[in-house]
């Protein structure tokens, strides 16, 4: 009878090792993305190269995208994620234009969807993993009424 019950208690009890909680579906993003990519697209409907490289920074805090767009209408950028315990996240964006720009994001294991906005523009930039080596990226503007496309690449990893 004392077996009996000692089997009961214990088949209740979670077992050692089974407390791990999944990683959030931010981290599991910013993990599979950390590196360098090298993209072609378009922007603005001209062809354009993109370079980014996605790396952790301050104790693993943050996550830091370096971004550059080789085009006519070229630019540099750098952004910072804060990391917390959830699929949202917060942020800021600096580039060459002068402009600063606050992000909110939602993340799952395979997609990062950014806002983007600053007194005088507002948009979104969606980045999703298609495969370990390709990354796709769509950014879109806000209008006076709805999201446009303005530019779109398609990334591959390369070697550092």
């Amino acid at each position: 009878m004392k077996y009996a019950i000692l089997l009961m208690i214990l088949s209740v009890l979670p077992s050692a090792g089974s407390e791990r909680e999944a990683p959030e579906p931010a981290a599991v993003f910013f993990e599979s993305v950390l590196g360098a990519w090298h993209g072609e697209g378009e922007l603005l409907g001209a062809a354009a190269e993109f370079d980014m490289k996605w790396e952790k920074e301050l104790g693993g805090r943050f996550v830091r995208l370096t971004y550059a767009i080789h085009a006519e209408r070229g630019m540099e950028a750098i952004a910072h994620y804060r990391l917390g315990d959830s699929a949202s996240l917060d942020g800021i964006w600096v580039d060459s234009r002068g402009e600063i720009l606050e992000l909110s994001a939602t993340a799952t294991d395979s997609k990062l969807t950014t806002e983007w906005r600053s007194p005088t523009e507002k948009g979104r930039t969606v980045y999703e993993i298609v495969s370990p080596e390709t990354l796709e990226v769509q950014d879109y503007y806000h209008d006076s009424s709805d999201y446009r496309l303005f530019g779109s690449a398609s990334y591959s990893r390369i070697g550092e």
